[in-house]
This record gives C-alpha cells, structure tokens and sequence, in this order.
C-alpha cells in the first residue's frame, strides 16, 4: 500500500500490508486510521500518522471483500466472500457480531442514518442478487431487496438445441431450465 501526502503528492509510506492482493480500504471518520482486508482473510488497522499497523483482527474465513468504519468511529464492519458480515468493537479488537444471512460474497457495505427517529441501518449487497438491510442497534436482518430478474419462472425445460453456456446465462437470468 502507498500512502500519500494529499498536499504535497509525495508517497509517505510504502507499507507492506498483505500476503496477496487487497480487495478493501476504508479510513475512519476522523482520517486517522485506515483499514484493509484482502486474500490472506486478515483485517488490518493502520495508524495514518505513524504508517505502522495497529491492530490484526481474525475471524473471516475467504478474503475480505468490503470495509466500512461505522458514523460514530466505534465499530469497523467488514465483509466477505465466506457470505458473512463482522461488526468489529475498536475499543476492545473484538468481533461483537457475525452477521449471516446472504447465500454468496458480500461485495458492499453502507450505513443510513434515519435522522427522525436515531435509528442505524447497515446495507449489504452481495452476489447472491440481494442487498440486506440490518438494525445496527440490535444487530438483526430487518429486511431483504431483490430485483426480480428478466426471466424469472419462465420455463423452457421443452427448448433444444441450447448450448451448457446459453442454459446457464438462461439460469442466470431467472428461467427453469
């Protein structure tokens, strides 16, 4: 990882961060830490100022696809390609939450705050075509968001001739083959 200098353009620290490819980076709201997930299943937390890594956690078992620190600083979320979410507690490097209800990688995270009544939301999407909403307060799935596809339910199980690449872009797309 390079970090930069965002008033001089200069490279402040070259930092060795994981075994292979990093597939996240966050900062924290107040800039001063950031964090990286990749191959290797490691979440690390760096301190911005000093380049030197602050803290490793564990626990996902695939690579660490997506980070987000939550509004308040407290909490970092990560996701990953083991289909689950962890809410880490910064003040005490623990995971306090495994979050697990989609069927595929966790590609994306983002928190929604509901400004008339305080309330938290965590949204995840992943490959298995959902986004999950989440109540941060109490760490439960409150809802699930699903596009309906092209060609959902339709069955063409009597059609021949198809190839095994157009049956899976036919699947892919929502039809009984």
């Amino acid at each position: 990882i390079k970090l930069w200098n965002s008033e001089t353009w200069e490279c402040a620290y070259t930092l060795k961060a994981h075994l292979n490819r990093i597939w996240a980076i966050a900062f924290s709201p107040d800039s001063s830490f950031f964090a990286t997930g990749g191959d290797d299943y490691l979440l690390r937390l760096w301190d911005v100022e000093t380049g030197q890594c602050h803290s490793i956690y564990t626990g996902h078992t695939n690579q660490i696809v997506s980070l987000l620190f939550s509004v308040d600083g407290k909490n970092l979320i990560s996701s990953s390609a083991d289909r689950t979410i962890r809410i880490w507690d910064l003040m005490t490097n623990e995971c306090t939450s495994i979050l697990q209800q989609h069927e595929h990688w966790v590609w994306s995270l983002a928190q929604v705050l509901n400004n008339d009544t305080g309330e938290s939301f965590l949204l995840s999407s992943s490959q298995d075509a959902t986004i999950k909403v989440w109540n941060l307060q109490d760490r439960t799935h409150s809802k699930t968001l699903r596009c309906r596809l092209p060609y959902e339910k339709s069955i063409i199980t009597a059609t021949t001739g198809l190839t095994e690449a157009q049956k899976m872009t036919w699947q892919a797309l929502g039809a009984i083959v």
